[in-house]
């Protein structure tokens, strides 16, 4: 069942939301409906203390990789790779363990990199 109910958001996303509709042939509602999803799958992990594992993947240059480096939790990495692509740089970290240590590391990478992002895998 489907309830409905009024929004407001700035122009520039109505527009950006509205474009993507017609070019996608996909209803605004359900890109609303599937943003939304991703943002309180995001807000319920950090809400809660608990033990996860997903993906860190960060995007940065102008950066030393050693910086980056010294700003994960080693003990969270199970696995990581590194991809350069011309002066942007890449590293994705299969991370498990508390959600609380990896919110630290994600808050320690975010004041470096250009864009970091949790993927939760569980």
């Amino acid at each position: 069942m489907k309830k409905r109910f009024g929004i407001s958001i700035s122009e520039d996303k109505y527009r950006v939301i509205d474009e993507l509709s017609r070019k996608t042939n996909t209803a605004r509602s359900l890109i609303v409906e599937k943003a939304l999803e991703a943002y309180i799958t995001a807000i319920k992990h950090k809400a809660e203390m608990h033990d996860c594992c997903g993906l860190i993947i960060v995007k940065y240059k102008k950066v030393s990789e050693e910086e980056i480096t010294r700003r994960i939790n080693k003990e969270l990495v199970n696995a990581e790779t590194h991809i350069h692509e011309g002066e942007v740089c890449v590293r994705i970290a299969y991370v498990k363990g508390s959600s609380d240590e990896i919110e630290k590391t994600i808050t320690n990478l975010s004041s470096l990199a250009a864009s970091v992002t949790f993927v939760p895998l569980d």
